[in-house]
């Protein structure tokens, strides 16, 4: 029951882009017609048939002195009984998503129109601090690509979240891959969803694994934060220009780089790419697998495979240690000095290293068994550093392995495969170049992210995404694009270079 002041106010229509959701009837506050306090507005639309919004789940209505609120979870309209001269107006609120206005005047009442978007860091509510305090809403999708079974954040990443003050919004099925269920992240105080265009419907801030899919491009909303692997160089250009059409901020987890220029949110998952590689390379060596037949470390009076990898960064290192200790004889090639030093001390006589230029990589391609791409360049495309030409100098059914692949690829003659598919032969040469690599290795690769994630996730969280940009120098090197605006300058070169290569 809300006691009205107005006499002539005999009927109030909310309602959001989905149509009126309840009344306000001589006082008595009805859902669809029946008078309740509070009740999941879900459930009640989905039983008479209706399309239920994806943010609507519970409605109430508070009073405090003069004042009504009408409360959807993060989506409040505060307004006046019975002063003329507050008519409608907007909440107060940080936040948000689609809120509720209520239009409370002296005289009759036409129905306002549907709420605007509202997209603020999250902070206490003013002088409406009555209602609570609102904390920000974090979204974990379901990865939807071909066998991609990380998850963006673990149970334990969910609770700490959920204690801060903040409301994450998991999808139902999300954890499976990697081996948490939803009873796991609703015991870390995770709110559960059914479908996609709910969790993002919700969230401020989109947190994920992979880049978003075409199909998940549609569901963000104007305003929202996006943080994943983006690759966006290697991307289409229609998805840059839809996150530049709705102003989504998008925070690439491979452009988040410190001042000694590491990449700690890449950096976990590019070690597991590389101690990766040197099991995969040992299976696709196998004659079942398409292979010549190669043992990696060899045998007694048998020589061992040659293993050739491209950058000695944290993929090549990894996989030039695990090489290694598999037996096998390992070349790595960088033009930095510097990282050839540090691999040797760490490898010391059991990796041959060199500089990289031309002259050396047409050498080395001639006598390879395995040639493993790990070049990376932040947030622009990979360089072309094998040509066709030297592709077609190497042994018939050796293997490469571009692991660069997800930043366009090093080897021109490497496109996308999947791990279902992974494998495809060109030049004669056996091509491995899986994009999502430890997508398969789900638990151990989430926990990674995890880890690596958190401090940065917790900084924007407590902070807002503006106060955490401004405060993080590393976080702020990750954003690719702003305001509607390409704003990483390795990103920016590309776009340019390809609009120059369409005029």
């Amino acid at each position: 029951m809300i006691p009205q002041r107005a006499a002539e106010v005999t009927r109030l229509a909310v309602e959001t882009g989905y149509g009126p959701l309840f009344e306000v009837e001589d006082g008595v506050w009805q859902l669809n017609g029946r008078p309740r306090h509070q009740r999941p507005v879900t459930e009640s639309l989905r039983a008479q048939g209706r399309f239920a919004p994806p943010y609507a789940d519970w409605v109430q209505i508070r009073r405090r002195e003069n004042r009504a609120a009408v409360a959807f979870p993060s989506r409040i309209g505060i307004g006046s009984l019975g002063r003329p001269d507050m008519g409608r107006r907007r909440a107060r609120v940080g936040g948000l998503r689609p809120c509720a206005l209520l239009r409370l005047d002296d005289g009759p009442i036409p129905r306002p129109s549907p709420a605007a978007m509202i997209h603020s860091k999250a902070r206490r509510l003013g002088r409406a601090s009555w209602i609570g305090e609102d904390g920000m809403h974090i979204g974990i999708p379901k990865e939807r690509r071909p066998e991609e079974y990380r998850v963006s954040l673990t149970p334990a990443g969910v609770e700490m979240l959920v204690q801060a003050g903040h409301t994450v919004w998991v999808e139902s099925g999300a954890g499976l891959g990697a081996g948490f269920t939803d009873e796991d992240y609703r015991h870390a105080g995770a709110q559960i969803v059914y479908s996609g265009p709910e969790v993002y419907g919700r969230a401020d801030l989109v947190v994920k694994v992979a880049r978003p899919t075409a199909e998940e491009f549609e569901w963000l909303r104007e305003g929202q934060a996006l943080m994943g692997f983006l690759h966006l160089a290697a991307a289409r250009r229609d998805k840059i220009d839809l996150l530049l059409r709705r102003r989504i901020t998008a925070i690439a987890y491979e452009t988040v780089q410190a001042e000694d220029g590491s990449l700690p949110i890449l950096a976990p998952i590019s070690t597991i790419a590389g101690r990766m590689a040197a099991h995969v390379a040992a299976t696709l060596l196998q004659n079942d697998r398409g292979g010549k037949g190669i043992l990696l470390g060899g045998a007694p009076g048998v020589p061992p495979a040659e293993v050739v990898i491209l950058g000695a960064g944290v993929v090549g290192a990894n996989a030039a240690r695990a090489f290694a200790g598999m037996g096998a004889s390992v070349y790595v090639l960088d033009k930095d000095i510097r990282r050839l030093q540090r691999l040797e001390e760490l490898c010391g006589r059991q990796v041959v290293t060199m500089i990289s230029h031309p002259y050396n990589l047409r050498k080395v391609v001639r006598f390879a068994d395995v040639l493993i791409g790990a070049v990376l360049v932040p947030g622009a495309r990979a360089p072309i550093l094998v040509t066709r030409e030297m592709v077609r100098t190497m042994k018939p059914r050796a293997l490469i392995m571009d692991i660069s692949i997800d930043q366009g690829g090093c080897v021109e003659t490497s496109r996308p495969t999947t791990h279902r598919d992974p494998t495809f032969v060109e030049e004669g040469v056996i091509h491995y170049s899986v994009p999502n690599m430890t997508g398969v290795l789900g638990r151990t690769a989430t926990h990674a992210l995890t880890n690596a994630l958190w401090p940065f996730l917790e900084e924007i969280a407590r902070w807002g995404l503006e106060g955490a940009l401004a405060r993080d120098p590393a976080l702020a090197r990750g954003v690719n694009t702003r305001e509607g605006q390409v704003v990483h300058p390795e990103l920016a070169r590309v776009l340019e270079a390809e609009a120059a290569l369409r005029r």
